[in-house]
């Protein structure tokens, strides 16, 4: 649940609303999971809820939920999904020729980037009901009402390959 503070006067007088998340269509609908919260300067929350994979708006006048949805899944291609020791001990090598598909994006950060859309960090930690693991390991552009205006697929998984900080230990 979020917990909303309204901050006026004295402390001790200022009143605490509640917005239950239970309930919401997601994968565990008793265990949320909430992990982070950006507000925007209209006084809308976003909220992930990053192992069951939805994104909650929340009105924080109203303590409302305006609207919450499934982050999705995206198909990856040319990627590392094979986890390799690296470095002087292992054999591992980077190999972009795998691919995964229709894995949960798995909102962690989220930020407001206008007052109509966030980003989300996307982590690529879970393991399903299945035992299938992985992740979108990349970020993703939203509107409020769900639709996708931008996804980094494989780009940021690469950019970091570039770099020379790509951590390996996470590819499986």
């Amino acid at each position: 649940q979020l917990v909303v503070v309204e901050l006026g006067g004295s402390p001790s007088r200022w009143p605490l609303r509640y917005v239950d998340f239970t309930g919401l269509p997601m994968a565990n609908a008793t265990d949320p999971e909430p992990e982070f919260v950006d507000i925007n300067d209209r006084n809308m929350a976003v909220v992930s809820l990053q192992e069951n994979n939805p994104l909650v708006v929340v009105n924080l006048r109203t303590g409302a939920i305006t609207s919450n949805f499934s982050a999705g899944t995206v198909d990856l291609a040319n990627i590392d999904a094979t986890e390799d020791e690296l470095g002087p001990q292992g054999n591992g090598v980077i190999s972009l020729t795998e691919s995964i598909e229709d894995r949960r994006r798995e909102p962690d950060t989220v930020g407001w980037l206008s007052r109509t859309t966030f980003a989300t960090a996307n982590e690529g930690d879970y393991e399903d009901e299945n035992g299938a693991e992985g992740g979108s390991r990349g970020f993703t552009i939203f509107r409020t009402d769900g639709s996708v205006v931008y996804e980094s697929a494989e780009s940021f998984e690469h950019a970091q390959i570039r770099a020379g900080h790509y951590n390996e230990g996470r590819s499986e």
